[in-house]
């Protein structure tokens, strides 16, 4: 016996430990370093303005100090709650996209209870949640938005309608679920009265995604246990005679499951298992006549240190029935996420990266080697040979949206093997930038190994023209290919490289691609350039060279190619060449250049037009570059030559005296009428400061006076855009005409193009109360760039 209790002693022992080991486990997980986390969070946009914290008692939902994550549990027997507010609520009856980053902790398979995505339409609004027997918030594998079994008897089968009723209302769920119930004994927790048979019965009791309907009680099914038993004692029977015996039989226990739509899972637990995950969510409206939309979720699209899609993500659609959620006639529906813990618990956190309807954003890269006939670099097997010239550009696209995309900083990282020399920013309605941010890339030219550089864009994008913003821009990098490692058989590989645009309410990613540095078939020959004639600048070693003019004219610039072999000097010759000229920051075609002596020395010419040089002395730069393609060999060097235009001048000349009613007189009938200007109106500016100027002209009158007796006139000077725009001239300044020049010399006639434009120009309204009688305003005229004002 004595020995029998020590042995029972060491097993008490070790089941302690067994246990007390769990524990610290959990401990461990769960108190994770929340600094480390949020210090590898990705970024998002701000909450303040677009989510609320749910009204709800005890909401563990909170904002964090660092970067723009929401927190929704960090402790056992917690629920954290946020949804959007009115104005960022989801149109379902439009095609939209949301995406964002979350986080479930580190606690793999000691995690809970995890996470959901939640549209919902509960008359309870931002109040909504799922809620026990005494109406307060449930937590545990609710997760705050789905039914919760509330009886006290597990051998009477439950209701389902009343687990549908204790969940969020008019709603759709896509739960994240981190503790896989399966490898529990459901038993024992039922008679625990501990809720969590969702997933038994199912055969994705792992961890997993899935979807459906909370508040909705086929959504919901009965399952039944039969482990318990129990004895009933059977009396003796004298016909026939028996005995007494207990009778032992099984005895049901009912629990409440879920069904589970557009299932994701895996054995691991491949949620909480301390990485950031990437969701993005496509919804596709329904069509004409129905209210079945779909809604794709990807999972895990997006490397979270670099922002980079990745190939394969976990995808799945559901048809989703916006029936249910009993909307208004607009079909907008609130949205955000609930996360719960039990006696497991985990970090659940969210970082919004995109809001569905605000801002609807994305961007292209595009890497393209000039040297090789324009060919775009899109395939990791992609031969680029040193020397090549190379452009990368970044497009933004703004596609929707109730907002303009603001604020955007381009986060940069432009990819190795290439020496950069020049940075540009394009608006796509060729406009220049505001007069306020930044749009500086401080490139190192002489960095190869990839460099990370970052700016802001200084406009806003949207497609509201009249605002003075656009729907795309453009930034631009030109360089080189070269390296120290290529060789013409061992490539160099460049990896692809990702760059993120941020604005303050949508952020995108853009990635080019990987591709093979080669270095040129022919290295035992070298190619120079120089310059020749009369304007190459002393100490340039004939690489630079520079002109002024007074007036715009075609500009001739002359060079020559030195081709040769590298051990001897001998002459290289009957070789085509091919010349690249790069004008203001843009490539322009090519030329083939030949050596006509057989000297070695290929002579050319490239004239530039005098309609593309920019004027008001601004420097016009002409870079040229050559290779031989055949070789994949380049020119060790280029050329530079700047033309500077000088300044010219803005004029304008407007009509001393014009009117209205008097070429097609019309009676005043009582009744408000709109009067077009007549034929002796007259406004045309002079520019002659160069190709692509740009002024605005602008306007400004004084109230109608009688010319008989004093009063004013019951009307007023009107300016019309064309695009259903009006704005009063006796009562400021208007902005009449914004244009670009042309050309070097141009005259632009306004008032041609109100004419040819009936509902665009000066207008003069009258009221029905107006006095009959003539009436005379003085309108000031004033021409942007240039103080020239004159008064008719």
């Amino acid at each position: 016996m004595g020995i029998k209790s020590i042995i029972l002693g060491i097993m008490a022992i070790g089941l302690g430990f067994m246990l007390h080991g769990n524990y610290t486990v959990a401990q461990a997980w769960s108190e994770e370093n929340i600094g480390d986390v949020l210090a590898d969070a990705p970024k998002g946009i701000p909450i303040d303005k677009y989510f609320q914290i749910g009204k709800i008692n005890n909401n563990a939902a909170t904002k964090t100090t660092v970067g723009q994550a929401i927190q929704l549990t960090s402790a056992p027997q917690q629920l954290g709650t946020i949804w959007t507010g009115d104005k960022a609520k989801m149109n379902l009856s439009e095609n939209e996209t949301a995406s964002m980053w979350l986080y479930f902790g580190s606690g793999n398979d000691d995690a809970g209870d995890g996470m959901a995505f939640v549209m919902q339409n509960d008359l309870r609004g931002i109040s909504a949640t799922a809620i026990d027997a005494k109406g307060n918030p449930a937590t545990g594998e609710t997760l705050g938005v789905w039914g919760m079994d509330q009886r006290n008897n597990f051998r009477l089968k439950p209701t389902l309608s009343a687990v549908a009723k204790s969940a969020i209302q008019n709603s759709w769920a896509l739960e994240f679920d981190t503790y896989g119930r399966n490898r529990d004994n459901n038993l024992n927790f039922l008679k625990s009265h501990i809720p969590s048979q969702f997933d038994l019965g199912n055969p994705n009791g792992y961890p997993h995604i899935a979807s459906n309907y909370p508040g909705d009680d086929k959504t919901y099914q009965i399952g039944e246990n039969d482990e318990e038993t129990e004895k009933t004692y059977i009396p003796p029977s004298i016909f026939p005679p028996s005995f007494g015996y207990y009778d032992t039989h099984t005895v049901p226990n009912y629990f409440v499951k879920m069904q589970h739509n557009g299932l994701l899972y895996k054995r691991n637990n491949f949620l909480a298992n301390g990485y950031w995950h990437h969701l993005t969510l496509r919804w596709q409206a329904p069509s004409a006549g129905s209210s079945l939309g779909e809604m794709t979720y990807y999972f895990d699209d997006k490397d979270p240190q670099t922002g980079m899609k990745l190939d394969n993500p976990a995808v799945q659609s559901v048809q989703v029935d916006i029936s249910k959620f009993h909307l208004g006639a607009d079909k907008k529906i609130r949205w955000g996420f609930t996360g719960s813990t039990g006696t497991r618990y985990e970090n659940n956190l969210v970082v919004f990266e995109k809001v569905p309807g605000l801002v609807d954003v994305d961007a292209k890269a595009q890497l393209v080697d000039k040297s090789q006939a324009n060919k775009i670099i899109d395939d990791p097997r992609a031969r680029v040979y040193t020397g090549d010239r190379m452009v990368l550009k970044y497009h933004l696209n703004y596609k929707s949206g109730r907002d303009s995309w603001q604020k955007i900083q381009s986060k940069l990282h432009l990819p190795a093997g290439i020496a950069f020399d020049s940075a540009t920013v394009a608006y796509d309605d060729g406009k220049l930038a505001a007069d306020k941010g930044t749009e500086t890339f401080n490139i190192n030219p002489d960095d190869i190994s990839g460099q990370s550089v970052s700016g802001t864009l200084a406009r806003s994008l949207s497609k509201n023209a009249a605002v003075g913003e656009t729907a795309g821009a453009t930034i631009t990098f030109t360089g080189h290919a070269t390296s120290k490692t290529a060789t013409a058989s061992s490539p160099e590989e460049i990896v692809g490289q990702t760059s993120s645009f941020e604005g303050t309410n949508a952020i995108t990613q853009a990635t080019t691609s990987a591709f093979q540095l080669v270095a040129g078939e022919d290295d035992t020959s070298v190619m120079t350039m120089a310059l020749t004639g009369d304007h190459v600048l002393p100490d340039s070693d004939n690489r630079r060279g520079s002109e002024s003019l007074d007036s715009a004219a075609d500009v001739t610039v002359s060079g020559r190619i030195d081709y040769r072999k590298k051990s001897d000097g001998t002459a290289i010759t009957g070789k085509i060449l091919t010349l690249q000229p790069r004008f203001n920051g843009e490539s322009l075609q090519t030329k083939v250049i030949t050596d006509t002596e057989k000297r070695g020395i290929y002579d050319f010419t490239y004239t530039i037009p005098a309609g593309n040089l920019l004027g008001g002395g601004h420097d016009n730069i002409l870079e040229l570059f050559a290779a031989d393609t055949s070789a994949h060999l380049s020119a060790t060097n280029s050329l530079r030559y700047t033309v500077m235009l000088r300044g010219g001048t803005r004029t304008m000349s407007v009509s001393s005296f014009a009117t209205f009613n008097k070429d097609n007189p019309q009676h005043m009938t009582g009744r408000r009428m709109r009067l077009k200007p007549d034929s002796n109106w007259s406004v045309t500016v002079h520019d002659s400061v160069g190709k692509n100027d740009a002024w605005t002209l602008q306007a400004s009158a004084s109230p109608l006076t009688s010319r008989l007796r004093d009063g004013l006139l019951a009307g007023d000077l009107k300016y019309v855009d064309g695009e259903g725009n009006e704005n009063s001239l006796t009562h400021g300044v208007v902005n009449l005409e914004h244009h670009i020049t042309a050309s070097d010399d141009e005259n632009f006639d306004i008032t041609k193009l109100w004419r040819d434009k009936p509902n665009r120009g000066i207008f003069l309204d009258i009221d029905g109360g107006a006095a009959q009688g003539q009436y005379m305003s003085q309108v000031s005229w004033t021409l942007i760039q240039d103080p020239i004002t004159q008064e008719s």
